[in-house]
């Protein structure tokens, strides 16, 4: 892995054969209430100019995904994944690497709250890559109607005030998962 080349392909067609063959790690690598139903994703793919649908290659094949959105002041990442037959490869690193090069802006991502091994190793990795730990009290609404909400926790690229990341969350809440609060 050390001598191969990852790069990030933005998709903007749910045709793509690239969507087809990432979209099963997408379904597995996200429970059913982290991720939004796979026909609302190709429509947002098609339709959504703000989010970025950008599959992952190394050495030109597709391995994984990373969606983000674009809302001028910061960017939003929704979702990384990566083929678990290359995770700990360091392809996750690369990608964000790349996130902090190619998109300086204010960046924000969602994870669990450090309430099992994983969930810290997550937040460690994040920690390790840049990111720091904004709030505590954040609740993800659902992905879908009459679904239940999720306490996560914020992290972000730098530090954040409150009154601009709780306007930040609101855009998040809106644009991203169609919630108006």
């Amino acid at each position: 892995m050390v001598h191969s080349t990852v790069t990030l392909q933005t998709v903007r067609d749910s045709s793509h054969p690239w969507v087809k063959t990432v979209l099963p790690l997408y379904e597995s690598a996200f429970p059913l209430e982290e991720r939004r139903e796979t026909d609302a994703l190709l429509r947002l793919i098609d339709d959504a100019p703000e989010m970025f649908f950008r599959v992952v290659l190394v050495d030109g094949v597709p391995v994984g995904l990373f969606i983000t959105w674009d809302f001028g002041e910061f960017c939003y990442c929704e979702h990384l994944a990566v083929s678990s037959e290359l995770r700990s490869a360091g392809i996750g690193g690369k990608v964000l690497e790349w996130l902090r090069r190619e998109v300086p802006m204010f960046q924000i991502l969602e994870v669990e709250p450090a309430e099992t091994e994983m969930a810290e190793r997550r937040i460690n990795y994040y920690k390790r890559n840049g990111f720091i730990l904004l709030t505590q009290d954040y609740v993800q609404p659902s992905y879908r109607a009459g679904g239940e909400s999720l306490p996560l926790w914020l992290m972000g690229n730098r530090e954040c005030d409150p009154e601009t990341l709780a306007g930040y969350v609101r855009v998040i809440h809106e644009r991203v998962y169609g919630f108006s609060a």
